[in-house]
């Protein structure tokens, strides 16, 4: 007669414990998962979006200062490849930040609020893989940089503007110009007057230069 394996009464609640843990981790990990590159239109009614536009996604490997930024491959290990020449500046359309010290032309210390701005577009954006919005109609500012909105994934993974977020936040102002068709210009200037009255003092001292 062959002897009967002994299973511990306990033994069902421990699998069931265990399966159900794994369908929690399983969850989590599916809810943390940032979400992909997309742009929900609807969600954006500053955009203009009837007006013919561009959109692609890069990586973004220098932040000069709060609105502007460089895009392109990250330097390679050999000395022959100059991967400057993928380098491309970006300048942020409908906004303009505090300037940061230029000695070269004679600006010696920031504008107040431009070490803020930066850091906020460098927690943003560096390193990171976003969307740029370009109009190809006005594709380049006065210095030849290429003007666009950037849309990045925040840390809970949610898509957002960072051009709106600085205005919104009061680490920009408004700067739109008259070819600047891609911008609801009415929302951008309400939005920088609503900032405006909500923190002032960030506003103290901007305006060296607005030039895109």
């Amino acid at each position: 007669m062959k002897k009967q394996r002994f299973i511990p009464a306990i033994y069902p609640f421990v699998c069931a414990l265990f399966l159900s843990s794994c369908a929690g981790v399983q969850k989590t990990a599916k809810a943390a998962s940032p979400r992909s590159l997309t742009i929900d239109e609807s969600r954006y009614s500053y955009v203009n979006w009837q007006v013919r536009h561009e959109k692609k996604i890069v990586s973004v490997i220098d932040v000069y200062d709060g609105d502007t930024i460089a895009a392109g491959d990250e330097p390679g290990d050999d000395p022959e490849d100059d991967s400057s020449l993928d380098r491309e500046v970006i300048r942020f359309l409908a906004v303009n930040t505090p300037e940061i010290a230029h000695p070269e032309q004679g600006y010696h210390t920031d504008e107040p609020g431009a070490a803020a701005a930066t850091e906020f577009t460098k927690k943003a954006v560096l390193g990171k893989k976003v969307i740029f919005v370009i109009d190809p109609d006005n594709r380049y500012g006065v210095f030849g940089r290429t003007l666009a909105l950037i849309f990045y994934n925040d840390d809970r993974g949610d898509m957002r503007c960072l051009n709106w977020e600085l205005l919104k936040r009061a680490h920009a102002k408004e700067n739109l110009w008259a070819a600047d068709m891609l911008c609801n210009k009415a929302e951008w200037r309400n939005m920088a007057k609503l900032s405006q009255l909500m923190t002032p003092a960030a506003f103290i001292g901007m305006g060296r230069q607005s030039l895109k």
